[in-house]
């Protein structure tokens, strides 16, 4: 049980199940999943779709092997949280360092209030001291500082989940509907040679050029009998409720339609297929609240890992003021940097003109 709980609390296990979700969710992308993925199903030339979806691999965020995946990330999560909480500190040194990296000696103009300001400036900084011992006028306190460096991975993978977890589920919740058909068009006019974008949705009628036809997209499919995307388009003529149909494939080489067909214009596709409808989008969705609170994480735990580890000890004897500080880290120089800046602080602490 005891290697159990070393695994599960530890941030590497941790950081490690994070990976593999975010593996997991990257077959959201590569795989069609849901509604397209049943669509695309039904040629019979998608053997390996057949393959997949057997494998639960077309539907990731509600196959059983994801559930069992998001409770050991879960498990991890509450042992690792348990694991790093606060406890109280036995066996900190009391008493510095003879010898130490950094220290800095200063006087006390008025000893009398020396030590209620200084703790006072520390404990604002650091929190409460992790040993102190008071012997007549020798009062000596250590702190540690930089301790939420140590939280600072495990926020960011925690962070990294929640944006993975935010767009894979959002993903796998609009692929439960197909949504809309919506195409980027090139556009060439035959008999001038001007080419046109548009960008133009199901049942939306356009007129191209001065050509007085319009034009529709009727019905869309992600892979027409191994082909791959396709649009059904119709050319309707002037005051005609019905047109001539025609197709237009997304991997056809440039100047096909025009090959294949007498037309007004030419058309070659540069994008096809299913969008969010209006209000289904990312942006409306409160799974965006959850992605941004993920960046959030990230962003701190970045942050929170660029502070200095170590440990500072604050000596005061009468006039006598003693700073030592000893990195966790032999040679950092962030902790060098800072140490100088906490020196700083206590000397214009001490000084009788603040």
């Amino acid at each position: 049980m005891s290697l159990i709980w070393r695994v599960m609390s530890s941030q590497r296990s941790f950081a490690l199940l994070v990976l593999l979700v975010s593996l997991a969710t990257l077959l959201t992308v590569v795989i069609p999943q849901g509604a397209e993925a049943l669509e695309m199903a039904k040629s019979p030339a998608a053997t390996r779709l057949h393959e997949l979806i057997g494998w639960g691999l077309s539907d990731v965020f509600r196959s059983p092997w994801m559930f069992a995946l998001l409770s050991l990330v879960g498990g991890s999560l509450i042992a690792t949280l348990v694991r790093a909480w606060p406890r109280a500190r036995t066996g900190v040194p009391v008493e510095p360092p003879e010898r130490a990296p950094h220290e800095r000696e200063l006087e006390a103009p008025a000893p009398e209030t020396a030590v209620e300001s200084l703790r006072a400036v520390y404990l604002s900084r650091f929190g409460a001291p992790s040993a102190q011992d008071v012997d007549g006028s020798r009062v000596v306190m250590a702190f540690d500082v930089g301790q939420g460096a140590r939280s600072a991975p495990l926020l960011s993978h925690l962070g990294l989940l929640a944006m993975v977890l935010g767009a894979g589920l959002y993903a796998s919740e609009s692929s439960r509907e197909l949504g809309l058909v919506r195409a980027m068009l090139e556009v060439k006019d035959t008999s001038s040679g001007v080419i046109g974008y548009f960008d133009m949705a199901k049942a939306e009628p356009f007129e191209f050029f001065q050509w007085p036809s319009s034009y529709v997209i009727r019905s869309f499919d992600r892979d027409f009998k191994g082909l791959g995307p396709m649009l059904v388009m119709e050319q309707r003529p002037k005051d005609q409720q019905q047109g001539i149909s025609f197709p237009i494939f997304k991997n056809a080489p440039p100047g096909f339609d025009g090959r294949h067909r007498d037309g007004q214009v030419e058309i070659r596709a540069l994008r096809m297929g299913f969008v969010p409808a209006p209000g289904a989008g990312l942006a409306d969705s409160p799974l965006a609240a959850l992605m941004l609170s993920g960046f959030a994480l990230l962003i701190l735990g970045a942050a929170m890992g660029q502070k200095a580890r170590g440990r500072l000890w604050l000596e005061v004897e009468g006039r006598r003021v003693r700073l030592v500080g000893v990195p966790a880290f032999e040679g950092d120089a962030d902790f060098d940097r800072q140490f100088q800046r906490w020196a700083l602080t206590a000397e214009i602490t001490l000084s009788p003109d603040r």
